[in-house]
This record gives structure tokens, C-alpha cells and sequence, in this order.
């Protein structure tokens, strides 16, 4: 088995260490943030943890004192539940395979954080991820999630999600909003809006004061998901944001005015 990998395998058929690399990179576009602090990581091995970590349940007046500090919270629930209401603040990386990845594109590596994630199954998947990718400082969780939250006479905020369809409405009408697509640059280039922004959600972070702030800013992406993260980011701003449901795919499958041209990227 291992004499016909050596054969076949293109991994195994680099010359040395340097080609070996380039077939690994060749074709990726756009790395998570945390990529470059993993090399030292998997190089050194991880801090040796012991166990598993379990961040503690924290009261929503806890919570509100470590906001106040800007430390970050992570909300898991689903894009429907979130952008209906939610902590002010708050980033929304729905539950999935993919949170660790989209948590350590979007914040600081390791910067403390806090979760809400309502069940405790869900805490400990969401705590492995980030463990696996070298976020260790989880000060806890929103104790009894965001309904414990308004029983303490709380604040939520919320913005609304549109489908395509009705995008497009008000897109062909020429409602005052500007779309920001935050696919990556190899879905830009496919097909976009005419007159969107573009502006990839690993991006984000860098350009939040480049984004227009006087009209609402509808964000859309391939299914909704990426959108959702960067709608919650912009919001957290104060911004006017619409979420879209659904993506590019869904606006192409129906025919709509579609531009391939490069410009218009921040």
C-alpha cells in the first residue's frame, strides 16, 4: 500500500520540501487569520491542557460588565433566531462544523471571548473546535442563554433578513441600500450585483470604517451563512443592516442582472 502511494500519490511525488509545500498551497486564495500563529503550534506541540475545558456559566450581569470591556461574544444560534433579536454587540457564527474556522478568521488568535450557546453539548463542541485551533480563552457562557438575558431587563437588538427576491425588488427599484458581498475574490469574479461592494468577510475586521454609513448596507454571500457573521459585525457597529437569506446562486438561477466585472472590491 505504501509502494503505491509512493507512486501515485502527488504529495509523495515532490521533489523535496520547497515543491512539496507549493502543491499544498496552490490553489488557495484566502487563509483564516489564525493560520499563521498554527506553524509555531504544530511545530512546538500545544500548551498541555490536561482535560477539556469547561468555561463557566456566567449572569448576564457578568456578561454585561465584560461587554463593556469589549471582550468579544460569540453567539452559535442559528441566523433566523439571532438576527430576530440578540445581545447588542454580539457576532453570530452559527453552530457548525465550520465555528472554529470562521471564529478564529474573524477575532483576534486567542483574544478572551464568551459564548452563547444554549445547550451543553453544543458548548463542548464549540469549546473543542476553538481548543483545536488555539483559542484557550473562554471566560464562559451566558448563563440560561438570551432568555435569562432579558429576564434581567436587559437590552436586545435586532435586524432584519430579506430573501432574494425581495432583493431584487428593491434592488430594480433603486432603494437607497448597498449590497456588500462577502464571498470570496473566486466567487466575486463568477458573477456578482452590478454597483456591490465587495468586501470578503476575512476582510471585515480591517475595513469596518470604510463601509458606508449613510444608507442601510444589505450583506449577502453563496447561502446566507457567511452573510449572516458579517451582518452581525456590522451591526455591532450600529450600522443599518439587512441580512439576505439564501446567495449568489439564487439570484443567478433566476435570471437577474449579473456582472462579472473585477471593479468595485474595497
Amino acid at each position: 500500500m505504501i509502494a503505491q502511494e509512493r507512486l501515485v500519490n502527488p504529495a509523495a511525488l515532490a521533489k523535496d520540501e520547497a515543491e512539496f509545500v507549493q502543491q499544498q498551497i496552490a490553489g488557495y486564495i484566502a487563509y483564516p487569520t489564525y493560520y499563521k500563529y498554527m506553524h509555531d503550534i504544530n511545530k512546538n506541540g500545544p500548551r498541555i491542557l490536561g482535560t477539556l475545558p469547561t468555561p463557566p456559566a456566567l449572569a448576564p450581569s457578568m456578561v454585561q460588565a465584560y461587554r463593556r470591556k469589549a471582550m468579544p461574544l460569540v453567539d452559535g444560534r442559528n441566523r433566523e433566531s439571532f438576527a430576530r433579536e440578540h445581545i447588542p454587540g454580539s457576532i453570530n457564527v452559527e453552530l457548525d462544523s465550520s465555528f472554529g474556522t470562521y471564529v478564529g478568521w474573524i477575532l483576534p488568535f486567542n483574544v478572551p471571548l464568551m459564548l452563547l450557546i444554549e445547550d451543553e453539548q453544543g458548548r463542548r463542541e464549540a469549546v473543542v473546535q476553538l481548543i483545536r485551533i488555539g483559542y484557550e480563552q473562554i471566560e464562559g457562557y451566558v448563563d440560561g442563554g438570551i432568555e435569562s438575558w432579558k429576564a434581567a431587563a436587559l437590552p436586545t437588538s435586532q435586524f432584519p433578513s430579506i430573501d432574494i427576491e425581495t432583493l431584487y425588488k428593491r434592488w430594480s427599484q433603486h432603494e437607497p441600500f448597498t449590497i456588500v458581498d462577502v464571498r470570496r475574490p473566486d466567487e466575486w469574479n463568477e458573477g456578482h450585483i452590478p454597483d456591490s461592494l465587495h468586501l470578503p468577510l476575512g476582510d471585515i475586521p480591517l475595513h469596518l470604517d470604510f463601509l458606508p454609513t449613510d444608507q442601510p448596507l444589505a450583506v449577502m454571500c453563496r447561502s446566507g451563512h457567511r452573510a449572516e457573521i458579517a451582518a452581525s459585525m456590522i451591526a455591532a457597529t450600529g450600522r443599518e443592516v439587512i441580512a439576505v437569506r439564501g446567495g449568489m446562486p439564487d439570484w443567478t438561477n433566476r435570471s437577474f442582472p449579473t456582472n462579472t466585472e473585477k471593479a468595485g472590491a474595497l
